[in-house]
């Protein structure tokens, strides 16, 4: 039902590489927070194409927003590597990073390794791995990991390291990183992007309302997904707001799971429930000032 679309993707580079007379490439407009702030700190941003980033030797960040597509894309790329079987030889191997944060030395990262792949099993002699790895703002301490990466002692300097972040994990690491690590950024989908995802159903007339409603929601490819699947289950409405359309999204997956459990029936009005149960919950959480946990 979902296909993957390519994103646009630029790399930053240093504003110093051109004379003061010669004119920088034409910049993405609009221009992402993150961009804004990297360009008043010397830097610009250029597209570079999926194909050289595999073919290249360098160590890259990719650097976006929740929803935008961070590992979709490390998972995209392990996919284009291993459908060239022999010839790649490299051997892409996805990991969330939360389950290395904790190793210092290349044995206890070979025994991770292991464990999730059992490559003690295949004979991998003269191949180079490319680590793709997940989830750097997702780590409560992140030193460690950090230090890691920039000696790259646990991966090995012939291999190669993608690492996936949210901007506020950029900014913990950039100071250890930044001179090793290219930093890329995924880009919002343009109109093209989005027809392609959305098929034949784009010129329905209720996603056309939704997406002139909200053409800047619609650009974040997690939630266009959200919007594709309600548009194809029918169940498309009015949205003008992204809290709508978590609304909306999240009595369809309620439904959908009551649905499985106790027939057709009772599906609808138990998943309001549900909803209203979790408004109820969240609503007291913040007055009781239970912020980012769970009350008892």
């Amino acid at each position: 039902m979902n296909q993957y679309i390519e994103p646009a993707i630029h790399i930053r580079k240093k504003k110093s590489a051109y004379s003061e007379d010669e004119d920088f490439p034409s910049q993405p407009s609009p221009l992402s927070h993150h961009e804004k702030q990297t360009e008043e700190m010397g830097y610009y941003f250029e597209s570079i194409a999926v194909q050289d980033i595999i073919n290249s030797k360098q160590d890259y960040i990719v650097v976006a927003d929740a929803g935008m597509g961070k590992t979709s894309l490390l998972l995209w790329l392990a996919q284009i590597i291993l459908a060239k079987g022999i010839e790649a030889k490299c051997i892409p191997l996805f990991i969330d990073l939360k389950d290395i944060a904790q190793v210092n030395t290349r044995s206890e990262f070979l025994a991770v390794l292991n464990t999730q792949y059992r490559l003690d099993e295949y004979d991998v002699e003269g191949w180079r791995y490319l680590f793709l790895l997940d989830g750097l703002d997702q780590l409560n301490a992140y030193g460690n990991i950090v230090n890691r990466l920039e000696k790259k002692d646990v991966f090995g300097e012939e291999n190669k390291v993608i690492v996936a972040t949210r901007p506020v994990g950029f900014d913990w690491g950039k100071e250890e990183l930044e001179g090793n690590y290219a930093c890329l950024q995924i880009q919002p989908f343009d109109e093209k992007r989005i027809m392609k995802y959305v098929g034949e159903k784009y010129r329905d007339t209720q996603f056309q309302e939704v997406l002139n409603q909200n053409k800047d929601l619609l650009k974040v490819p997690i939630l266009l997904k959200m919007v594709k699947t309600l548009l194809l289950e029918a169940r498309l409405s009015e949205i003008n707001t992204r809290t709508r359309l978590y609304e909306k999204f999240i009595k369809y997956l309620y439904e959908c799971w009551e649905r499985k459990k106790k027939g057709e029936n009772t599906a609808e009005w138990v998943a309001t429930e549900i909803q209203q149960d979790l408004a109820i919950l969240s609503y007291r959480a913040i007055e009781d000032g239970y912020l980012g946990s769970i009350p008892q």
